[in-house]
């Protein structure tokens, strides 16, 4: 007896738990996505499915498939047509183009075959695999399905982080990068871990941010693998002052909220979203000059906002991605800010975008540890009061660090960072007789006297 043994193609599908495992999963070109010529026909035999497509042949002519459940890793594409002439089209694979794709004679209409077009790396779930013919190709073909090969997984072999070692201060924060080994490994996940979270944190994306004086040992893992690499961070400390979003003033839509784990105090202000939505921090004891103010927050999508100083727009404030909803992140904003007493406010503008999450503010140069000088009215003391015409002279405490005089509608007409204990002011400062207010700052306070001119 003889026995005949016909080689055939063979598509295999597992199901575990309602879950599809595929080994060539074949996807026939009827039913995918395609124009710019090709046409449904059957009238070549030896296809598969209902037809096949006939007529790649104008310019952007092209099938594009949508491959479900795929698992992540380099997949081989064999695409199963006919074609009278050396052919070729351009490969993309999820909108991206990633080759251009040769496409052999099979000598004759008709005469079906199977091609390995090319490997490509697939993302977990769906992706796009589109056959396109661009300008620089040529010939044309018959489509007939596209099977997908089973991933080939390649093993992480090792792992490094951007840096070794690492020095932050107690407000202060960097990113760290994993570089997974090798390039083209199948799966790149790290998972991050802090030795002693109480001393610096580090995010699901490496973010470390700096919590308290010490040292810690920042750890990212493979997942495949178990692979590890490794930072030491020390942390110095700042002296920085917190002031959290929930105790400030705050209005125009934010709320408290304590859903998104990871915040500070007792909880944060939730969505930044309605135009003239702000919170405002009084701050006491800051020292005078140029220091960055950082706000800590976290949001999904780009956003800005502007900010006041002393109810004055300094300027609008970029607040990048966190890439997810409780990563929270530092952004540091440089200002200027008088001795002593001042209010900054982060408000939602017209020509504002997004909308982000608010933790707290972080401030370096606050004196939390002088004696109470606080300035009584006093303490200030006047030439002439009313005053109407020469000079009029302002002596000061010793403890004074601003002088500022306002009119009636709160515009200041007079400011000087106090390095004298008296001032002269001419009368021409003044340009209408009413009621003025003479306001002295000192490191810890804030005090004012009426002024009363007249012309």
């Amino acid at each position: 007896m003889k026995i005949f043994i016909t080689r055939i193609s063979l598509v295999l599908y597992f199901s575990i738990i309602g879950t599809v495992i595929s080994y060539g999963q074949k996807y026939e070109a009827e039913d995918a996505t395609f124009g710019g010529g090709p046409w449904i026909d059957n009238s070549d035999a030896g296809f598969s499915g209902t037809g096949y497509l006939r007529n790649f042949w104008e310019l952007n002519s092209y099938v594009e498939f949508t491959v479900t459940g795929a698992t992540a890793g380099t997949h081989e594409l064999t695409m199963h047509y006919t074609s009278g002439v050396i052919s070729s089209c351009h490969l993309y694979v999820n909108g991206v183009n990633i080759s251009q794709v040769a496409i052999p004679s099979t000598n004759g209409w008709g005469n079906w075959r199977d091609y390995v077009a090319i490997s490509v790396t697939l993302n977990a779930g769906n992706n796009t695999i589109k056959f396109q013919k661009d300008n620089d190709d040529t010939g044309y073909y018959y489509y007939d399905y596209l099977t997908v090969s089973e991933a080939t997984s390649v093993a992480v072999t090792g792992v490094t982080i951007s840096t070794e070692t690492l020095n932050l201060t107690d407000i202060s924060s960097l990113q760290l990068t994993a570089t997974i080994s090798p390039e083209n490994a199948s799966d790149k996940t790290v998972t991050w871990t802090s030795s002693n979270p109480a001393v610096a944190t580090v995010s699901t994306i490496g973010l470390v941010e700096g919590k308290s004086a010490g040292n810690t040992t920042i750890t990212a893992t493979t997942t495949d693998g178990g692979k590890t690499a490794t930072c030491e961070v020390t942390v110095t400390a700042s002296n920085a002052s917190i002031y959290e979003s929930e105790n400030a003033t705050f209005g125009g839509g934010p709320w408290v909220d304590n859903s998104d784990a990871g915040y500070s105090g007792t909880g944060y202000l939730r969505n930044f979203w309605e135009v003239d939505s702000y919170v405002e921090f009084s701050i006491t004891g800051a020292t005078a000059g140029a220091q960055d103010v950082t706000m800590r927050y976290t949001s999904g999508v780009a956003s800005s906002c502007h900010l006041y100083v002393n109810n004055v727009m300094i300027k609008q404030v970029t607040i990048p991605t966190t890439n997810g909803w409780g990563n929270w992140s530092d952004n540091a904003v440089n200002i200027s800010l008088n001795a002593g007493n001042n209010t900054i406010k982060f408000q939602k503008d017209a020509d504002d975008i997004g909308y982000y999450y608010f933790d707290y503010l972080k401030l370096s140069k606050v004196i939390t540890n002088v004696a109470s000088t606080n300035v009584k009215e006093s303490d200030i003391s006047l030439s002439q009061n009313p005053f109407s015409k020469g000079t009029l002279t302002i002596t000061l405490p010793e403890s004074a660090t601003q002088l500022s005089i306002f009119d009636i509608t709160g515009k200041a007409v007079y400011q000087k960072q106090v390095i004298k204990n008296e001032y002269l002011i001419d009368q021409f400062v003044f340009k209408s007789a009413g009621v003025y207010v003479v306001n002295v700052m000192t490191t810890t306070s804030s005090m004012n006297k009426k002024l009363i001119v007249t012309k």
